[in-house]
C-alpha cells in the first residue's frame, strides 16, 4: 500500500518552573532532548491514481531489500506468521505489495518509523501472514515488491514451510443470545497452555511480548487452532463483564467446537473503555492494525483511545473494514502519548521521564508547541489544549483530557520486578505524598506558570493502574489519595498500555464510564464520554466490578463524581464478579484511610459474586469516599503474586482489583466542598 511520512509532534521538552519563588533555589531546567526516544510518524498516503497499476508480484527488481521475518527456511506450526521488512528513508512514499506463491496477499503492510535504539534508522513494514486462510500446508514462496516514487523496485524473497500441528480445530464463539462475538482463545493440556503464536515473534518484536504466545484472537467469533493429539481444554473469554466458556475435547474432533461466552455482570449505562492503547505506529509496538483492532473487539472494549507515541493514529476506517458496525463493536477516539525529555543540573539526559496522554486530538494535525526557551509545564499544557481548540475532533468543541500515565514507572513483565526508573515523573522529582504540595520536594507541583498561571497538576486524569502491576498500583494509589486530600480532584483510571496481545492485554484494566451507549450504526457521543471521565463517574476493574452510592440528607443516591450533603450519610456498596474472578475482600475508604474491611466468601462454583453492603458513616467535616474490592492492600514488592485458577487462564500475570472514583461529602452543608488536607 502507498505510504508517506506523516505529520508528527516535535520532540517535547519541559521546564518544571520558569522561575523559582523569591528566596528559593534555582529550579532544574528540563530542556528539549535532541535524540527523542519515540519518533514514529507514518500516515496513509492519498489514494493511488487508478491509471497506475499496482506493482506486480514478479516485477523485475533493481535491488534487494531486507526481509527480517520470517527467517529463511522457517517452519510455521500455527495459523499465521509475522512479516517484517526494513526499508530506509528513501522508501518514504513507496508502494509495497506482499505475495504468497505469486498471489497478492490481501493484507495491509503498515509502515512505521523503525526503532533507532535497536535496529538503526529507517522504516518498517509489518503484517501477519494468515496462512490458514490463504493456502494449504507445504512449501511456499513469499515475495515482497516495493516500488519507490522514482519507479525503481526493491524485492525480497523467502522460502518457508507451513507444517501446522496435525489437527485443525475450528472454534465458534457466541454470546448468551447465540450471536457471534469476538473473544480470546486458549488451549490447555493438563493445565499447560499450547503455543498458538508464530515461532518468529522475537524477529519482529525485540521485546518479545508475543513470543511465545498462548493466546489467539477469534475475531468475529471464529478461530482456528492447530494442536497435537490428546485431550484439550478450550477456553474463550472476553471482558470483566463476561463469563468464561470452557469445553474439554479429545482431538481430533468432528466439526467446529462451539463456546458460549455470556454477559454475567451487566453494566447498563456504562461503557467499557481502555484509555491507553498502542498500535504499530508506536516505535515499541509491532501489531498490524487488524490484529490490534481484533484484540480490542475480543476484550469487549466499547471505547478505545489510541495513544501512540508522539503520533496521532486514526484507525476508524480500518476498524470498519475489519468488523463493521457490529453490536458491541469498539468505538475509537484518536489520542496521543506525549513524551517529555529532560536535561539540566540533575543530569536527566537521554531518557524521557514522563508520558502524558491527550485525547481527543484531530488526526493529521500538528500540535502547536511554543518556540524559544524550554517551555514550562504550563506552556506545555496550554499548547496541547490549544491544538484541540484550533482543530477540534468533530462533536467535541474544545473538550480534551490530559492524563498522566504510570508516574511511578512501568511493570514490563509480571515475572519481573517493576522498572521504577521508566517514565516515572514522581520518582524523578521525589514526590512525597506525605508532604503538602508546595513544600519540600513537592515545591514544584503547584507552582504556577508565570504567563498562563497553569500548574503541573492542571491535569484531568491520573492513571492509577497501569497494566497488571500490584506494586505500582499501591504506590500511585497513595499519590492519588494525597492529591484528593489537598483538593486536586483527578479522575483515577486503569489502562492496559497494550502494545501486544499476550503480555499486556487490551481491556485489562478497564474503565466503566457512565456514558450513553450508541446504537449499532451511530457514532459515540464523544463529548458526553469525555465529560463523564473528567467528572469522575468511572469504575476501574481487572475483575471485580465495584459500585458505590452515597445517600445524604436529601435521600437521593449519588454516584462517583458527585457530592452529597450531611454529617450522616449511608454508603451502599455493590461488588460483582464473574465466576472466574476471585474477590478476597471489600474495603471502604474515607479521605485515603480504609475505614471498613470485610472478607468476602466465595460464591458456589460457577455462580456470579453479587454482594451488597450498606455502611453508615458519620463525618465531622467535608470528606471523600470510595470503595475497593479484590486483592488486599498489604505492601508488596517484586514479581506479581500468582493468583491461579481460571483467573490465571483469562488474565495471566494480573491480580483482581476493582475500585470506584470518589464521592464528595459536604458535611457542613454550606454547598461547597473543602478538602480534608494531609494528616
Amino acid at each position: 500500500m502507498p505510504a508517506r511520512r506523516g505529520p508528527r509532534l516535535p520532540p517535547l521538552g519541559v521546564a518544571v518552573l520558569a522561575a523559582a519563588c523569591a528566596g528559593t533555589a534555582t529550579p532544574p531546567v528540563l530542556a528539549e532532548d535532541t535524540q527523542p526516544q519515540h519518533h514514529s510518524g507514518w500516515s496513509p498516503a492519498p489514494p493511488r491514481d487508478d491509471a497506475t497499476p499496482p506493482v506486480p508480484c514478479d516485477a523485475p527488481a533493481d535491488a534487494e531489500i531486507e526481509l527480517t521475518s520470517p527467517a529463511e527456511g522457517t517452519v510455521v506450526r500455527g495459523a499465521a506468521t509475522p512479516v517484517l521488512v526494513r526499508v530506509t528513508a528513501d522508501e518514504d512514499g513507496a508502494e509495497a505489495v506482499l505475495c504468497l506463491d505469486s498471489e497478492v496477499v490481501p493484507t495491509a503492510l503498515p509502515v512505521i518509523r523503525s526503532r533507532a535504539r535497536q535496529v538503526g534508522d529507517g522504516w518498517d513494514l509489518i503484517a501477519w501472514l494468515p496462512l490458514a486462510e490463504l493456502t494449504a500446508p507445504g512449501d511456499h514462496a513469499l515475495d515482497l515488491r516495493v516500488r519507490r516514487t522514482d519507479g525503481t523496485v526493491l524485492a525480497a524473497h523467502r522460502d518457508l514451510t507451513w507444517t501446522p500441528r496435525p489437527h485443525r480445530v475450528e472454534v465458534e464463539v457466541v454470546d448468551g443470545a447465540g450471536r457471534p462475538v469476538s473473544a480470546r482463545l486458549r488451549a490447555l493440556k493438563a493445565g499447560t497452555p499450547a503455543m498458538l503464536g508464530p515461532p518468529d515473534g522475537t524477529l519482529v518484536d525485540p521485546y518479545g511480548r508475543d513470543a511465545p504466545s498462548t493466546t489467539l484472537v477469534a475475531t468475529g467469533g471464529h478461530g482456528t487452532l492447530f494442536v497435537d493429539p490428546g485431550t484439550w481444554r478450550l477456553v474463550a473469554s472476553r471482558s470483566v463483564r463476561d463469563g468464561l466458556a470452557s469445553v474439554v475435547v479429545t482431538v481430533p474432533v468432528d466439526g467446529p467446537v462451539r463456546l458460549v461466552v455470556p454477559e454475567v455482570v451487566p453494566t447498563p449505562g456504562r461503557l467499557s473503555a481502555d484509555l491507553h492503547v498502542h498500535t504499530a505506529r508506536s516505535q515499541d509496538a509491532f501489531l498490524p492494525h487488524a490484529e490490534r483492532l481484533g484484540s480490542l473487539l475480543a476484550a469487549g472494549v466499547d471505547v478505545a483511545v489510541i495513544t501512540d507515541h508522539s503520533t496521532v493514529t486514526d484507525l476508524d476506517a480500518a476498524l470498519v473494514g475489519l468488523a463493521g458496525p457490529t453490536r458491541g463493536g469498539t468505538r475509537l477516539i484518536p489520542g496521543i502519548e506525549l513524551d517529555v525529555h529532560a536535561s539540566g543540573p540533575q543530569d536527566y539526559t537521554g531518557w524521557d521521564f514522563a508520558h502524558y496522554n491527550a485525547y481527543p486530538v484531530a488526526p493529521e494535525t500538528v500540535a502547536p508547541f511554543p518556540p524559544g526557551d524550554p517551555p514550562t509545564f504550563g506552556s506545555f499544557y496550554d499548547a496541547v489544549r490549544a491544538r484541540q481548540a484550533e482543530a477540534p475532533v468533530a462533536g467535541t468543541g474544545e473538550a480534551m483530557l490530559l492524563q498522566l500515565n504510570h508516574p511511578r514507572g512501568i511493570h514490563f513483565r509480571p515475572e519481573l520486578k517493576p522498572s521504577a526508573g521508566s517514565w516515572n515523573i514522581f520518582n524523578r522529582f521525589d514526590f512525597d505524598p506525605a508532604v503538602p504540595l508546595g513544600q519540600g520536594s513537592n515545591w514544584w507541583l503547584n507552582s504556577p506558570d508565570p504567563t498562563s498561571g497553569t500548574i503541573p497538576l492542571d491535569l484531568d486524569v491520573l492513571e492509577v493502574v497501569n497494566r497488571f502491576s500490584l506494586e505500582l498500583w499501591l504506590a500511585v494509589r497513595r499519590d492519588w489519595f494525597a492529591f484528593w486530600n489537598q483538593g486536586y480532584r483527578l479522575t483515577g483510571t486503569g489502562n492496559s498500555d497494550s502494545h501486544a496481545v499476550q503480555v499486556e492485554q487490551a481491556g485489562f484494566p478497564t474503565n466503566l464510564v457512565r456514558a450513553p451507549r450508541p446504537d449499532d450504526d451511530d457514532p459515540l457521543d464523544t463529548l458526553a464520554f469525555l465529560e463523564a471521565v473528567r467528572g469522575g463517574n468511572v469504575l476501574v476493574s481487572t475483575g471485580p466490578v465495584v459500585e458505590l452510592w452515597l445517600t445524604g440528607a436529601d435521600g437521593l443516591p449519588v454516584e462517583p463524581g458527585g457530592m452529597v450533603q450531611g454529617h450522616a450519610v449511608q454508603a451502599r456498596v455493590r461488588v460483582r464478579a464473574a465466576p472466574w474472578v476471585p474477590v478476597p475482600e471489600l474495603r471502604l475508604v474515607v479521605d485515603g484511610e480504609v475505614v471498613h474491611t470485610e472478607a468476602l466468601e466465595a460464591p458456589p462454583a460457577g455462580t456470579v459474586l453479587d454482594v451488597e453492603r450498606v455502611l453508615p458513616l458519620t463525618l465531622d467535616a467535608d470528606a471523600w469516599v470510595l470503595a475497593e474490592a479484590g486483592w488486599a492492600v498489604t505492601p508488596h514488592t517484586g514479581p506479581q503474586p500468582a493468583v491461579g485458577g481460571d483467573y490465571a487462564v483469562v488474565a495471566p500475570g494480573y491480580v483482581p482489583l476493582g475500585f470506584t472514583n470518589p464521592v464528595r461529602v459536604d458535611a457542613d452543608g454550606d454547598g461547597g466542598w473543602t478538602p480534608p488536607g494531609l494528616f
